[in-house]
Order: C-alpha cells, then structure tokens, then sequence
C-alpha cells in the first residue's frame, strides 16, 4: 500500500462546502488524476467537509468515508461528558497532569519515585531499548541484560543505544524476546555482515579526514543530532559529493566530538587564565519536556578591549533548587575551568528567592557581588503594576480573549488580512502575550492598536463573527486606556531592550537610567484614574527593587555606581548628591592607586631618585592631574607597565607643552583632531579636550571666544504673499479613518487648503490639492516646503514643471524638502489645530 501527500495549500476563502470540493476537484486536475479513477474519499466528521464530500458523490461518485478514528474520538468525547461526576474526574485528572507538567521539582521527584517503586518511566513505555536493560536500585543505574554492564541513566536512552549499536548486533535491538530466533540467525549475520564489513576504496586518508570534519563542524555549528548521520538521505547526499568516500558511524563522530570539546575547553582554560577579572551570569530554566538546566555564562574583556562572554555549562537539575545547591552547582562549575574564586568579581541572576540566597552565600564564601538582571527586574515591575488596578487587569484580559479568537479561527486571520489591505495598514498579525516573555503585553497592545480600525471591521462584519462573539470588540474607553498604557509602558520596552545589550556595558548606566525612568513614566498628560494608579504603583516598584541603588558607603562600596563614575557618559554622577559624588570619586581614585601599586609591584624595582620628590612637587603634580584623562585614553597597558615615574612625567608635561604651545588661536576642534589623528590617541572626545583646554588655556578660550557669539533662535522669513507654501498631513484622526491635510501660505498664514479624505498618504490625492489650488490662485508659489514622504513626489514635479516652463533657471529650487520639525508654518498650525478642534473631534467620535 502506498500513500502520497499531494498538497497542503492554506485557505484564505470560507471553508464553505462548495468551495472545499471545488479545492479538492483542483488537486485532483493538477497532478491529471480523472474523476473516474478516484473511488472513494475519507473525511472527518465535520459539517462543512461531510457536505463537500456529498457534493463530490453527487458529481463524480466518489464514496463518502468517515474517518472511524475521528469517529471513534467523538464518541468517546461526547460519552465522557454524559454524568457530572465523570466530567468532574476528568477535570481533576487534567489538573494533577497540568501541575507535574508545569513543576520540575514535581517532575524530578516522580521519576525518583518511579525508580524506587521499579514502575515503568516514560522513556520505558516510549523506547524498545528496555527490553535488553534494566534499572537497578542504585539510583541513575541501569545494567544490560546479555553483557551485565552497568551505565548511567540520566532520563535518556542514548547511552544505551550506543552500548547496544558498539557491543552487540544491530539486529538484537529489534528484537522482542532479547535474542534472534533460530530461524533468522542466518539473515541476522547475513545483516551485521552487509552493515559493517567495509568495501575497499580509493579514497585517501587526508581526504576523509578533512570530509568528517567538515561534517562535524556542520553538526556542532548548526546544532544538528548526531544520528543525521544515519540518515539515508544524508548518506546519500554524501555518497552523490563523494562515492570514495565512506562515512563513518555515529559513535566515530561522537567520539571525535568530545575531543574536540575538550580542544575548545582547553582554549577557554587558557584565555581564562590571561584574564584578571571575570563576571558570571547565572539562569535556571525548564525545557519543553518539564527538566530543569541551569546555564552559566561567563564575561570578561579581551586584549582589544572586546567584550566576550563564552557558555561554561547547561547541565540538568535533578536535586531540588535549593539555594545550598545552586551555589554548589556554580562552583564546580568554575572549578571545572580552573577559575580561581578571586578573579570572579560579580555573579548576575535573576530575582528567585533560592537564586538570590545562593548568590548571597556565594559573596560570604569568596566576595563575589550579587547583581540582579535589571531586565527582569523591569519585567516583574510591569507584571505588578499591571495587577494594580481593575480597570486596566479586565482591560488587558478582554484584548488577550480577542487575540486569542483571531489566533484561533483561521476565517478571522484570512478577513483581517483583506480588511488590513483594504484600509492601507501594515499586514502584522496580531501579538499574543506571554508572562515568560519580556514586555510582551506591551507589544500586544501596541499591535492591536495599531490595528484597531481592521479588526475592528472585521469583527463587524457577520459573516466572520457569530452573533454572540460580537463582545469580543473592545469599548471606547478600553481603546482609551490602551492607547494610554502603550504610551507609558513605551519607557520600559526602551529600557529593557538597551539593558538586553550584549555588545556594550550596561551596569555603568542602570543608576542614571533608573533616574530617568521614573521621570517618564510620571507623565502628566495621562488624566485617567487606572493609568494614574499604574504610574505611582510602578514608581513604587521601581523605588522599592533598586532601593540601595543610589546608596554608597566606602567600606561597602556599590559596585554599580563605581562602573558609573569610570563611564565617562555618566562620570559626573548628576543624579547623586554631592556628598555621595564625593565618596564616590574618592574610592575611584583609591582603587586606581592600588591597581597601579599591584602592577608596580609585579615590575623590576626601579631606581629611587627622584622617585620621591615627583609627588610633591607640584607644577608636575599639576599637570599630571590635568592630564590623566588624556593619558588614560592614549596610553597602552601594557607599554604603560614597562614605564617608570619619571618617564610618564616626561611624557606627561611634553603632552602639556603641546596642548600649550599649538597655536594661541587653535580652538577645540583643531585640538580635538589633532589629539586624535595626528597623536593617535583613541578614544578621543571633545568634551573632555574642551575641559582640560580650559584649565590650561582658559584665557586663550576667552579670547577666541569673546562673548560676542550669542545663541539666538534663527526668525522665519518669507519674502511675500504666496511666495512659500507649506503643505504637511495630519495623522491625529487616522485612527477614526480620517486623514488630514493641509497647505499654508508662510508669509500671511493664509490656509491654502485643508482637506479631510480617506488617505493623506496617496501622491494622487495631495497633487489634485494642489492642483485645485493653483487653479484657484491662478498661478503657482515661488517655493513650495515639504517633508520627505513619497506623496509629495507628484507635486514636487508639478512645481518644478510650471516654474520650468517660466523661468528654468527657477525650477530646481522651488521644490524644497527637509525635516518635519523644520517645516514651520505646517507643524505650528497642526499644533494649534491639535490643541483646539482635534481633542474635541476624538471625544466626539470615541
């Protein structure tokens, strides 16, 4: 018997009777099958496709088949909820079965059970491979029933199955009774003898050895299973590339796999030890199938400075979370790559209460700070807010049951999909929340407002919508409340995504970020009561999980606002008191001498004169102070190890003579751009030239720059009436289906046109305003300003034809584009147009 899939096409019409015959009919005449030749078709039990399938009868005589599985199912279904007691065992059931598949303690400590009791597992019931082992009583121990060896089980069977392919016939595996019959014995030799007696070939040694690694590179680097190996069509892609070449078995390549882990883990050994500090990050998450892993990370910088983070494990949990065990967990961890305690400085988790008790054991063992993931720590300050307020928990609740519906009825998908065309929006599937996934609610509700107006259409339409889902479309005040919430839950998606970073540091910006996103979020211009209610819950939050964010003492001194003051961005600490600046610079400094007393110390003893008398003496002192900025940008770890005092002094000073005696008229850009090209210096800002050109020159900078510049704000001028127009859209409405637009005159504020369509964003449309326009005035402006949308391109050519037919020398410049915010007239008369009528128009339609 054989069976061929002939397609799987996707429906984008009603699943209408008539139009799955007319789908079925189209395959059929697509691979040339004639009507008579088809007997019979099988179906499931649905309304639509049983109809389909006697339309099919009646045309062609094709017998209708019910599918007896399907069958089957319906009845046992409808039978399981005839007695109450019977629905109510099962819920039950469902229940005990949803908490084991959602607790992997729950998990863990089953097959613990299992094991004790010597109850099936599911690996038992699922893999004939246990047929030739069994588990002992000695726990993760199972022993094979013809050799008596015993391997270890950790809830997967691959092991067992290399023992079986290594140490015995393949055809012993597909045995039922643990040994071939008598009556196959022959054909079971005649088969091992086929598999694995090798045929002599051609092909050289380099050669296959360059060809299996090339395959377990293709394997490790794209995440592929070892057994494709033993796939019959991969052998045969290998056997088209190359018929000399024979491939190797699964084991070969596992073996050479973990050798050439242990390669790889010799080199990270090795790059660990050349590195004098290390961050870990640290996560302990669930698989698909209910087991816990734990993932280590580590972090430190390269010799160019590069930030590099290597995987040091995802080992499985099969012991209980417990805040002992995690630690003990993460040590031998490091210990595994010979990581000494002390060059670990801080470990990064997430905000677990066993998670967090084991970093804070780890910092009693060896010091190693405990720094929470800020992004996570974000997310639990949404999910709470979020939970604040009735209004805004049934709010978020009735989008997710209306996400859902469009997830879950194909009809809907397709009609959204034609409304989306119909109205011009973007063609984005609906979000669906989830509770794992940061900022996700934010992202659902962007999306749905961003389609209001096609789903809302869609649910309208009866055809898509049964009469009694019609409460599936939101109220104006909830699409209020959305818009509102996306406005102040936009912070938050920006801060999570900067802190998502892997390219950059991020520690040295949490306090300056923290300092402005209670700021942002505090927006006055949300008046409704549960945004009001989410907005103080959340600053709470904020205020409460960073509590000793801002705090610094020096003998505890907080390793985030350290990173703070060595990020030049944030090193003026603007969002700490001055006291605490103090205390914080101070201990910077502190730190910094005994790093260069710790490298000193590993050098040669330099010679003493002079030694002394360099700190103390203070035009030296002066300009070693001045210039440490420069010197700390240009100077070379490892070339500035090898120098003693008195050449940095040296250094310093020919460093401070140049800044000096460049030119008395040189300003900060010249400085800059000599610091940087000419000395090679990297990196240079000119911020800091600025301030150390001010303390060194600061009569030069007064006199280059004798106060006489002022910043004045730069005065619009039009020559005359309808010498320039500005034309601009308005999108305030577009939500209601209403779009804007509006030409101006920039000299007498005249209102040119303002026009109220379908679409402000069609050429078509703005070029018959404009037309209209200059038929009215009877004659065209000498400049018309526009921002840079494609649907002013048509009027743009317009303007450059009439003033081309005048003046030539005129038409390139009379069509001029730039930047929204610069097109003045246009954006102060949306503005006011906003303040004034648009607020009473969006209460109106609302």
């Amino acid at each position: 018997m054989l069976s061929h899939c002939l397609t799987t096409i996707p429906l984008e019409e009603r699943h209408t009777a008539a139009n799955i015959a007319e789908c079925i009919q189209d395959v059929t005449a697509k691979f040339d099958i004639p009507p008579e030749k088809i007997k019979a078709v099988v179906h499931d039990n649905s309304a639509n496709v049983a109809a389909a399938a006697k339309f099919l009868n009646e045309q062609h005589g094709w017998a209708s088949v019910w599918c007896a599985g399907h069958t089957l199912n319906l009845v046992e279904q409808s039978s399981l909820k005839i007695h109450q007691a019977i629905s109510k065992c099962v819920a039950a059931v469902r229940c005990i079965v949803e908490h084991f598949k959602k607790s992997e303690l729950a998990c863990t400590k089953l097959k613990e059970k299992q094991q004790q009791m010597g109850t099936e597992t599911r690996g038992q019931k699922m893999s004939k491979v246990w047929d030739h082992f069994k588990l002992k009583s000695k726990e993760n121990t199972v022993m094979c029933v013809h050799c008596k060896i015993e391997l270890a089980y950790h809830n997967s069977t691959s092991s067992m199955l290399q023992h079986l392919n290594r140490k015995h016939p393949i055809p012993l595996y597909y045995s039922e009774t643990g040994g071939p019959s008598p009556e196959t014995s022959k054909t079971t030799s005649q088969l091992r003898m086929d598999r694995y007696v090798r045929t002599a070939t051609s092909c050289s040694t380099e050669q296959a050895a360059e060809f299996s690694d090339s395959i377990l590179n293709m394997i490790v680097t794209d995440m592929r299973p070892l057994s494709m190996v033993e796939d019959d069509g991969f052998k045969a892609m290998i056997s088209t590339f190359n018929p000399k070449y024979e491939l190797p078995s699964r084991t070969f390549f596992m073996k050479k796999m973990e050798k050439k882990y242990e390669c790889i883990k010799g080199k990270l050994k090795k790059a660990l030890q050349e590195t004098d500090s290390i961050a870990l990050t640290t996560d302990i998450w669930t698989s698909v199938a209910t087991e816990a892993y734990l993932g280590v990370t580590c972090h430190y910088l390269g010799e160019d400075w590069e930030m590099l983070s290597h995987c040091l494990t995802t080992m499985p949990l099969e012991e209980r979370h417990t805040a002992a065990n995690i630690a003990e967990w993460i040590q031998d961890v490091t210990a595994k790559f010979d990581i000494p305690p002390e060059k670990i400085k801080a470990v990064v988790h997430d905000n677990g209460a066993n998670v967090v008790a084991a970093a804070k054991i780890l910092h009693e063992r060896h010091g190693w700070t405990s720094v929470r993931c800020a992004g996570h720590t974000l997310n639990l300050v949404v999910q709470s807010s979020l939970k604040i307020h009735q209004a805004i928990s049934k709010c978020v609740a009735a989008v997710r049951c209306l996400v859902e519906h469009f997830k879950k009825s194909e009809l809907a998908c397709t009609k959204l999909k034609e409304k989306q065309q119909q109205m011009g929006t973007e063609t984005n599937m609906l979000v669906q929340d989830a509770c794992t996934r940061w900022n996700s609610t934010y992202h659902m509700l962007f999306r749905l407002l961003e389609q209001r107006w096609p789903v809302t259409a869609t649910l309208s339409d009866p055809a898509v919508t049964q009469r009694g889902k019609h409460y599936l479309d939101l109220k104006p005040e909830q699409w209020n409340l959305i818009e509102e919430l996306s406005q102040v839950l936009e912070p938050f998606e920006a801060s999570t995504v900067f802190l998502s970073g892997q390219q950059y540091v991020t520690l040295s910006a949490l306090p300056q970020l923290v300092h402005k996103l209670k700021k942002n979020i505090e927006r006055p211009d949300l008046e409704s009561a549960p945004v009001r209610s989410f907005q103080a819950h959340a600053t709470e939050q904020i205020t409460a999980r960073w509590q000793g964010l801002m705090e610094f003492t020096p003998e505890s001194p907080n390793i985030t606002l350290l990173a703070a003051a060595l990020d030049p961005r944030f090193r003026k600490l603007k969002f700490l008191p001055a006291d605490q600046v103090f205390k914080v610079q101070s201990t910077v400094q502190t730190m910094a001498l005994a790093v260069a007393a710790k490298k000193q110390a590993r050098q040669p003893t330099p010679s003493e004169n002079g030694a002394s008398s360099t700190a103390h003496d203070s035009p030296e002192a002066h300009a070693k102070r001045v210039t440490s900025f420069l010197d700390i940008l240009g100077s070379d770890s490892s070339t500035s190890d090898e120098e003693d005092d008195q050449q940095q002094l040296n250094q310093t000073v020919q460093r401070e003579s140049e800044l000096k005696h460049w030119s008395p008229w040189q300003g900060i850009r010249a400085m800059h751009k000599r610091v940087r090209d000419v000395r090679g210096i990297q990196p240079c800002y000119r911020n800091d030239v600025g301030v150390i050109m001010s303390e060194l020159d600061a009569s030069g900078l007064i006199r280059r720059c004798p106060g006489i510049k002022k910043i004045e704000r730069r005065k619009y001028f039009s020559r005359g009436p309808n010498y320039t127009w500005h034309i601009d859209g308005n999108d305030k409405l577009k939500f209601f289906g209403i779009w804007v637009h509006l030409g101006i005159d920039g000299f007498s504020r005249k209102i040119i046109w303002l026009k109220a369509g379908t679409s402000n964003r069609k050429q078509s449309f703005i070029a018959r305003y404009f037309y209209d326009a200059v038929q009215e005035h009877g004659g065209c402006p000498r400049i018309v300003r526009a921002d840079r949308g494609t649907e002013n391109l048509i009027v743009g050519q317009m303007q450059v034809a009439f003033h081309f037919r005048q003046a030539s020398d005129q038409g390139r410049d009379s069509f001029r584009v730039g930047k929204s915010v610069h097109n003045q007239r246009a954006e102060f008369f949306n503005s006011m147009l906003k303040k004034t009528w648009i607020k009473k128009w969006q209460v109106t339609f609302e």
